[in-house]
């Protein structure tokens, strides 16, 4: 998915959708997930899921996540989890 080089939340947002296809959803189609799709309180991710997800944008973007950060307002969609992502990123 690449090294995280492009900061920009579409971009961010795009990396998030073809990982959750490709680690929770294969064989679905690329449309399957939007930047709407829920993934806290949605039926996407579990916690192990949201734990997973999390490790996986750690490495991919050089940030770290609290536990406490894992809150609706952030991790509520993947276009509010694209923009939490680019902040956390920029703010390295």
């Amino acid at each position: 998915m690449g090294d995280g080089s492009d900061r920009s939340a579409a971009a961010i947002a795009a990396a998030i959708r073809a990982w959750l296809l490709n680690n929770f959803m294969n064989g679905s189609p690329p449309g399957a997930v939007s930047d709407a799709t829920r993934l806290l309180g949605g039926d996407l991710l579990d916690s192990i899921g949201m734990l997973e997800l999390s490790v996986h944008l750690e490495e991919t973007y050089g940030i770290a996540i609290a536990a406490e950060e894992v809150t609706p307002g952030d991790f509520g969609t993947v276009e509010s989890l694209a923009g939490f992502v680019q902040r956390k990123a920029a703010s390295r």
